[in-house]
């Protein structure tokens, strides 16, 4: 059962199969990091540099070689759509892969 006026995401932790299997993941400002094969940690400065709205509805994030996956809460944000690329700190550019949005415990 869930409350009418709360909207709380949910997922399986499975679903999220991008990129290299890695048992790896954090929970930093809210977002869940699903970690590659190796801890790039400009993914920590790209969340800190996001705005705050943006940040609020990421749920997960995964980097791996100059492509960047996410999952949201709701609409995905402009800016974050597929195919586009965002700008991290440094001036390097990352692919967006992915940028899903996921549904809320009883939504159809």
């Amino acid at each position: 059962m869930y409350h009418a006026t709360r909207k709380v995401p949910m997922f399986n932790i499975s679903s999220l199969e991008y990129g290299p299997e890695s048992p790896y993941f954090s929970l930093y400002r809210g977002v869940i990091i699903h970690w590659s094969d190796y801890a790039e940690t400009r993914l920590l400065d790209f969340i800190d540099d996001m705005a705050q709205p943006c940040r609020e509805q990421l749920i997960t994030t995964f980097y791996h070689k100059g492509d960047i996956w996410f999952t949201w809460r709701g609409n995905v944000p402009a800016g974050y759509k597929e195919d586009e690329y965002v700008i991290v700190r440094g001036g390097d550019q990352w692919h967006v892969r992915e940028s899903i949005p996921m549904g809320f415990i009883g939504e159809q």
